[in-house]
């Protein structure tokens, strides 16, 4: 994504939420709206995320920022997360990684004893890890973080940690907007591919986006031929139509990498 199409979603999403009454309360309790740099891909990859962050955070835009990594290049970056962000997400992949374990360390270090400034989850890939490691990782760390999680199947000696009770139906097309790197849009960061399944470019103004007729269509089942068509928690929820969530692919243009 360029920074001139990022700065244009931050700009639009400043105007769009502060006309909202909510965003007037004090600024110092978290905001019910959020930024996520994520999706993807690696945001730290990204040659200007610095300059990203630095833009949302002299725009005063009032919103929870978010960023999910793996944690390889975590300690490029741990200063510029304890000052500006509210959350840290590691997906851990590799269990034999000693690089993430040392950045995880450093950022627990930097962090000290604010133990929400950021918060941190971890989350580890299932499928990657034996039970016994999983185990070894949860001592190690469940005491340390604010949320310990492992994505996959569970046994029954390895249940969800974070107390977290699953949605049954889904909410994503009225609160979730997904922005990849070309300025095309998802409803849903499940969905792996854009193209066709594309909601509308942002170039083309958050609003019309937003409350175009594709999202509508798939707020009210009538789109056909879409992914969400064979998702278990596809089913419709009557909800106010209100966005509070906005992900940015973590991917730059490809001319950029």
């Amino acid at each position: 994504m360029s920074f001139k199409l990022f700065k244009q979603v931050i700009d639009e999403l400043k105007a769009y939420w502060g006309a909202m009454p909510v965003y007037q309360a004090p600024h110092k309790t978290r905001s019910p709206f959020t930024i996520a740099f994520s999706y993807l891909g690696e945001s730290f990859l990204h040659p200007q995320f610095k300059q990203f962050v630095k833009y949302l955070v002299d725009s005063e835009l009032w919103c929870n920022k978010v960023v999910y990594t793996n944690g390889l290049l975590l300690d490029k970056y741990v200063d510029l997360l304890i000052d500006h962000f509210y959350r840290v997400n590691l997906s851990i992949h590799n269990p034999l990684n000693q690089k993430v374990d040392d950045n995880i360390k450093l950022l627990l270090k930097k962090r000290g004893n604010q133990k929400n400034h950021p918060s941190i989850f971890i989350n580890l890939v299932r499928e990657e890890f034996s039970a016994t490691t999983i185990i070894e990782k949860k001592l190690e760390y469940a005491p340390l973080v604010n949320y310990f999680t492992v994505k996959g199947t569970m046994t029954e000696d390895l249940k969800y940690s974070d107390g977290y009770r699953r949605p049954q139906k889904c909410q994503s097309p009225f609160f979730y907007l997904t922005v990849l790197w070309n300025g095309d849009t998802l409803p849903c960061c499940k969905l792996l591919s854009s193209g066709s399944f594309s909601m509308g470019n942002i170039r083309d103004g958050l609003e019309k986006v937003w409350f175009g007729k594709k999202f509508e269509d798939l707020r009210n089942h009538r789109i056909v031929g879409y992914p969400c068509e064979h998702c278990r928690l596809y089913q419709g929820l009557a909800s106010p139509n209100f966005l509070t969530y906005v992900i940015f692919e973590g991917l730059p243009e490809p001319r950029l990498c």
